[in-house]
């Protein structure tokens, strides 16, 4: 018998963009090798771009999920600019103004603190957040030795042996379970903030690390060194989670990324004009023009080994390269293939395939839900618009809304003139009540919680537009232990499914917009090296 060759085939389940950003590298990957590669993305809702969803409504463009990306984690500057679509936008002039609910009132983020912690002892003492006996526990971040354990522990558990209890619950709390969408006594530290680890160790004070990385770093670079993204989570972005946040705090205004040719604008947050989901499509375009195939509503069963007496030999005595896997459609076709990224979410590729230790792991992997809340008005209807970047909202305000971004403040560049834009956020870790409720309920509850906490003048009853949209079991959390729990599942699946690879934000590879596409390309290698 002769052996004879045929394009390698791939195929990508899940045409969010960790699935886009894999197809797009392994097509990108064959054509520079002159090697032939089939790739086909199997979405199985009606629309690729996962958690990336644009709403148009006249001349304004809201994002109903990640509304931007961070400018200083380069992957998606570069894919924009590999696609054409390099016309970023970079945040208002008033969005380096973030504020805290507390009770009942806002209150604006003194500069000078990294994620919501003030970095000097002069700005704890000056914090208008926390109460004298507060003030005095935070400061003894600076004497207290490293207590680190030896393993995970939750983010609470951190913050309060280094701040006490009030940084925690008045501050830190609503800042960082903001980013995941998670509770911070559940969220793994190592899995979501390790460079706290690393300060408590180098320092032994995370004050005393902040306040060097400060001192060691120019005025110009100062708010780069300390910004952390408040925004993209999770979720459900991946992500390209839904943020959950409003903005960056930082030590100053936004973080310009380096200047040169080719320059992005000086915002520590960027987003495309016209709509994030201008990504997808581009990808979904550029794709096709690889050969490549995404198939929207199309369902996947299961995964598993094909019957070798199907594809092995061909007539004529020619020898056929058997494929490696066999993918199921709920409408009963079969894909034969030669290998496979599953760009699902965890619970998702659980009932895909068959190792029930994998599985039992994959399962293991909590998600969150969230709705956010689209909020359209008339520009006349207020006397004075907001202005700012948007606020987060501590559990112990008992809202529904746990933070809102002034979407018009923060992008006037999406909103018409005549227009002023609110997104709200509600859900929290496991209390998904509200979510699943109507989208009367939902907005109802949120014109609430906004009459209350941005005042009486609020004309919340003029709503123009309202769009709600709900993101279910859509933000892994990342719970203690999490790292380990990835790295068993992922062994596993390394030795029981060669040639196919676990992708997305479940794995702790981040879950914001630059996230997903490093770990969709990066799937993409891992496969490539295995030809």
């Amino acid at each position: 018998m002769t052996s004879v060759t045929r394009p390698w085939h791939a195929v990508v389940i899940g045409g969010g963009l960790t699935g886009l950003a894999a197809a797009h590298a392994l097509l990108l990957r064959g054509a520079t090798s002159g090697q032939p590669v089939c790739v086909t993305v199997l979405e199985a809702s009606g629309r690729a771009g996962g958690k990336v969803q644009t709403h148009r409504a006249g001349d304004s463009v809201i994002e109903l999920g990640a509304d931007s990306f961070l400018a200083r984690k380069q992957a998606a500057v570069r894919l924009c600019r590999e696609l054409g679509i390099d016309d970023f936008v970079g945040t208002g002039p008033d969005a380096n103004r973030t504020y805290l609910a507390q009770d009942g009132q806002l209150h604006a983020f003194p500069r000078g603190t990294y994620m919501g912690i003030p970095v000097f002892a002069d700005g704890i003492a000056q914090s208008p957040f926390l109460s004298p006996e507060g003030k005095q526990r935070a400061l003894l971040d600076l004497q207290l030795p490293d207590g680190s354990p030896d393993g995970d522990e939750s983010i609470r558990a951190f913050l309060v042996r280094r701040f006490g209890e009030e940084m925690v619950e008045r501050i830190a709390e609503a800042v960082m379970s903001g980013i995941y969408g998670g509770l911070a006594e559940e969220l793994s530290l190592l899995a979501t903030f390790p460079e706290f680890r690393a300060m408590e160790r180098e320092y032994g004070s995370v004050l005393k690390a902040l306040q060097a990385r400060v001192q060691g770093t120019s005025s110009s670079s100062a708010a780069a060194s300390l910004s952390r993204d408040v925004a993209q989570a999770g979720a459900t972005t991946a992500t390209a989670a839904p943020a959950t946040a409003s903005s960056a705090i930082s030590t100053a205004g936004a973080a310009a990324p380096p200047a040169g040719p080719s320059a992005t604008p000086p915002s520590t947050f960027l987003t495309l004009r016209g709509g994030l989901d201008r990504l997808a499509s581009a990808l979904t375009k550029r794709i096709a023009e690889y050969g490549g195939e995404v198939v929207l509503n199309r369902p996947v069963k299961s995964i598993r080994r094909p019957d070798p007496t199907r594809a092995s030999v061909a007539g004529g005595g020619v020898l056929q390269v058997s494929p490696q896997y066999e993918i199921q459609l709920e409408n009963g076709t079969p894909i034969l293939c030669d290998a496979v990224v599953v760009a699902t979410p965890a619970w998702a590729a659980a009932t895909l395939l068959d190792d029930e230790l994998l599985c039992d792991d994959l399962r293991a992997i909590p998600y969150g839900s969230v709705a956010t809340v689209v909020l359209l008005y008339d520009a006349a209807d207020w006397p004075q618009p907001p202005t700012g970047s948007g606020f987060v909202v501590p559990r112990r305000e008992g809202t529904a809304v746990t933070a809102v971004t002034w979407t018009s403040s923060k992008w006037p560049h999406s909103v018409h003139q005549g227009q002023v834009a609110i997104r709200a956020f509600v859900g929290r870790s496991g209390d998904d009540t509200l979510v699943t409720q109507s989208d009367e309920t939902i907005v109802a509850a949120v014109v609430k919680d906004l009459k209350r906490l941005m005042g009486a003048s609020t004309p919340v009853a003029s709503v123009k537009e309202a769009v709600v949209t709900r993101w279910l079991k859509a933000m892994p959390q990342y719970r203690v232990g999490h790292l380990d729990r990835v790295a068993r599942l992922l062994a596993r699946a390394e030795t029981n499914y060669p040639h196919l690879v676990l992708a997305g934000a479940a794995y702790a590879g981040g879950v914001g917009i630059p996230d997903c596409i490093v770990q969709g390309e990066q799937a993409a290698e891992a496969l490539w090296s295995k030809r």
